[in-house]
């Protein structure tokens, strides 16, 4: 029982690490974008 509490708490700290991972991407990509768009003009 112990070690199934400890594999869930695992998963949702590692779904935790896959969002905050996907979040900075995505800023980094937008930002990149906006630049790109800055240089078009």
């Amino acid at each position: 029982m112990p070690a199934q509490l400890f594999f869930k708490q695992f998963t949702s700290l590692f779904d935790v690490v896959i969002l905050t991972v996907f979040f900075i991407i995505f800023q980094c990509i937008y930002k990149q974008q906006k630049s790109d768009i800055f240089r078009w003009r």
